[in-house]
């Protein structure tokens, strides 16, 4: 669908005619996301800065605490950041304050960052909610362990689209150690849930494993293909571990580290996973690369990339230190605010359009794409990114921090009388800071890194 999408985006005339359409779908709630995307494809065509449409995709954390303390993850990094952790549990409330929005998406995904969206006990009834009201596509990143047989007959029954497992290793003592969870437990709800889909006669929800390989679960592979295939489970998702800021922050574990070594698994891995008849995403390996020493250029940007992310996504992810709340972002990049979601009403298009059209999202809509192009966008389009954030992550993230920090000061030189909002804090930078993080590992102010001297992909 988003590649059609891109191309109405793409097209003057297109997105004109598909604007001129979307006056005459019915305003019917099933039929208003179809309305959305029409509108959504004329402003970013348009370059408009108040976006007339609300976003396509939305990302929601259900709950902000998670029952699995995987050594890989970065909760070791939250918990000691945030050690008194706040739940922010979200509630059918919360639900209907964000209707106005969720009406008109085409796509939910419940995603926590580092926690369990099915912990949230009122996750089923919004399934219920949300599906037969709107009939929005939705998705989850679970680790399965609270996947009851009850909330299984409700996605089951409703239709629910997707479910992304994290599946990092297959046998009982490689899951206990690697993921601190029963593996016994997740194999039993998994089973449950293929057996009820198979008596519905219905392919929905998708299950995909989600596998990243390293050092230290390497060797799991084959209980992993295997325990995918005699689950039924649909395919394997063969992802990339990234490191740091966990609890293997200190061992070398990483296969960008060692590509050779990175390589010949990938070619074991496809090579029994064709043996045994299981679907990889993707069809292909995706292989490691040599690298070379290379300097990281702040100005070194493609300009030929188009972001529409700031008029499509909105993300809505856990505060770890505050009440009621989630952080405000359009894309993996930007932590723009911090919203109270008891306090600020967006139940309404005025409501919402206090988010949602903000003078700081104003401000990004338009130096995103622009010849003015503000910092975290310079950053983000840099062709060097990904391989710093692949081989240096203390590097990546103070970068991070620091173009978020420039983008802020930036939008308040720009718009210094900008109206406050009640229950929305504009943030002065990334919350989750890193050069705090390494303050505290190491005991003393940690020094920054020199990106000049990270090693990248030539």
């Amino acid at each position: 669908m988003f590649a059609k999408f891109k191309r109405l985006c793409e097209s003057r005339l297109l997105s004109l005619l598909g604007y001129a359409m979307a006056s005459f779908i019915p305003a019917v709630r099933r039929l208003e996301k179809y309305r959305n995307i029409l509108i959504a494809a004329y402003c970013v065509n348009r370059g408009m800065i108040w976006a007339r449409n609300n976003p396509i995709r939305v990302r929601l954390a259900p709950i902000a605490t998670c029952n699995f303390r995987c050594l890989f993850c970065e909760i070791h990094r939250d918990n000691l950041l945030f050690p008194d952790r706040k739940p922010n549990a979200v509630t059918m409330k919360t639900i209907d304050n964000y209707a106005t929005f969720l009406a008109s998406a085409y796509t939910l995904s419940f995603f926590g960052g580092t926690a369990e969206p099915l912990l949230s006990r009122q996750f089923g009834a919004i399934v219920e909610r949300l599906k037969s009201r709107y009939g929005i596509r939705m998705s989850v990143n679970t680790n399965a362990s609270p996947l009851t047989p009850a909330l299984s007959d409700i996605l089951v029954n409703h239709g629910f689209d997707s479910m992304l497992i994290s599946y990092h290793a297959g046998t009982l003592e490689g899951y206990r150690t690697l993921m601190t969870g029963k593996l016994e437990a997740v194999n039993r709800n998994i089973s449950y849930l293929t057996q009820k889909k198979m008596e519905m006669g219905t392919a929905k929800p998708e299950l995909v494993f989600n596998y990243a390989p390293q050092k230290r679960n390497a060797d799991e592979y084959k209980a992993i293909f295997d325990n995918a295939k005699g689950l039924g489970v649909d395919r394997v998702f063969v992802s990339r571990y990234h490191g740091g800021r966990n609890a293997l922050q200190d061992e070398d574990v990483d296969f960008e580290d060692d590509p050779e070594a990175g390589n010949a698994f990938l070619e074991r891995a496809y090579a029994y996973a064709e043996e045994i008849g299981l679907p990889l995403t993707p069809v292909e390996p995706r292989y490691f690369k040599e690298t070379s020493e290379v300097a990281w250029d702040a100005e070194d940007y493609d300009r030929s990339i188009k972001c529409y992310q700031p008029w499509t996504d909105l993300y809505l992810e856990p505060v770890l230190n505050a009440e009621n709340s989630h952080y405000v972002r359009v894309c993996n990049r930007t932590t723009l605010f911090q919203m109270d979601f008891e306090k600020l009403d967006l139940s309404t298009q005025a409501g919402f359009d206090r988010v949602w059209n903000h003078p700081m999202m104003q401000y990004l809509r338009e130096t995103v794409n622009s010849d003015a192009i503000n910092p975290l966008c310079k950053y983000c389009k840099n062709p060097a990114r990904r391989e710093v954030r692949n081989r240096d992550h203390a590097s990546y993230a103070i970068l991070r921090d620091d173009v978020m920090a420039a983008f802020v000061e930036e939008f308040r030189a720009a718009c210094p009388d900008f109206a406050e909002v009640d229950g929305l804090i504009v943030l002065d930078g990334h919350p989750y800071d890193e050069r705090e993080y390494l303050r505290r590992t190491s005991g003393e102010a940690a020094p920054t890194p020199k990106p000049e001297a990270i090693k990248a992909t030539s």
